[in-house]
């Protein structure tokens, strides 16, 4: 990795997908040290969005870096992926043999198995769980449904002990990309004029609507988060012996951001205020009952997990509801940069 006082060489694949637009930004907000960007796409094409309410970096901002469009592996120190589709072996093998380091945003548990490891820098302590042939130079930031659990679930465990958990998972249409979001607007609109409504990425209505799958055969290659793979992805951050159920993962119509609910039951009575201190923390901002509800719409374009907490009506403190939601899209990429900026030694960060 390159020690250079200019910074650091910095690529992003797949870089007009919605975490490849938001990385510039990031990088720019955290003042990471980049001495070159380079913004490579994945093969796909140009896939810009169509509603982007927290908005994509402008063009002239990134004159901020001197920009590359053209790029060897062996002189980069940092490669983000930032789409599925976005793995080029030949790139991802010469910047791993030149020292640079490689974070995939989607890559997730997938990448354990590649040799690689997965990072929540915020946690403050990270997992080396299983084999890696280039320790810390491979590395996967997790599904932002994890990184809003995983933060939620360690700060709990640490002062309760808990009996039962059930965890929903609601996502937007962000989470199938700019595609996605084209569609549900174009879906809106339809019904609105009361028009035939394209299903090429749901497979079915999502406008005003909500899925528990997509719709199949009217969706080839499409797929929603599986619930399995965020519970293997929290088993990797919490232990194996969280028993955590597998979550339950709906398509709602909305455009950006995601929602989470998780309910705990605790094997002895806690207080409210208790419960509610015990996740507040680092990145997560937590509600009262007198303050607005946390929205989806209301954090699209800020970093933050916003939080609140209502008793279940079970036994007196003993059962409880936690729903927490944040922008998908911009906490990914800040856990990504946060990975990059936890790589970086400590006299130069």
């Amino acid at each position: 990795m390159s020690n250079s006082q200019d910074g650091y060489r910095v690529a992003i694949l797949g870089a007009s997908s919605l975490p490849g637009i938001e990385i510039p930004n990031m990088l720019r907000e955290r003042h990471f040290p980049v001495a070159s960007l380079a913004t490579l796409e994945d093969g796909a094409g140009p896939r810009l969005p169509v509603l982007n309410f927290s908005g994509p970096v402008p063009e002239e901002s990134l004159a901020d870096f001197p920009v590359q469009s053209q790029v060897k592996g062996e002189e980069l120190d940092f490669l983000f992926i930032a789409s599925e589709t976005g793995w080029k072996a030949d790139l991802v093998d010469s910047t791993l043999k030149g020292g640079g380091r490689v974070i995939h945003l989607a890559g997730n548990c997938g990448m354990v198995g590649k040799g690689g490891v997965m990072r929540i820098p915020s946690l403050g302590a990270d997992s080396d769980e299983g084999p890696s042939t280039l320790p810390g130079n491979l590395i996967a930031s997790p599904h932002p449904a994890t990184l809003i659990l995983a933060p939620l679930l360690t700060r709990l465990e640490r002062r309760f002990s808990i009996s039962s958990l059930v965890t929903e998972i609601f996502e937007s249409a962000s989470a199938q990309g700019a595609e996605g979001i084209e569609e549900l607007q174009h879906q809106t609109m339809n019904l609105l004029k009361f028009q035939k409504i394209p299903e090429k990425v749901f497979g079915a209505q999502l406008a005003f609507n909500f899925l528990p799958r997509l719709g199949g055969e009217k969706s080839p290659g499409r797929k929603m988060t599986n619930g399995q793979e965020v519970r293997l992805e929290l088993e990797y951050f919490l232990g194996r012996h969280f028993r955590m159920p597998v979550p339950r993962v709906f398509q709602v119509p909305l455009f950006y951001s995601i929602g989470v609910s998780l309910y705990v039951e605790l094997d002895d009575p806690a207080l409210l205020h208790e419960v509610e201190q015990a996740i507040q923390g680092a990145g997560v901002e937590v509600r009262g009952a007198l303050d607005e509800p946390p929205s989806p719409v209301e954090v699209a374009g800020s970093d933050a997990v916003v939080a609140e907490v209502i008793p279940a009506g079970g036994e007196a403190g003993m059962d409880y509801w936690i729903w927490a939601v944040a922008d998908n899209v911009r906490i990914s990429a800040r856990n990504a940069v946060e990975i990059a900026e936890s790589l970086i030694p400590k006299r130069e960060n």
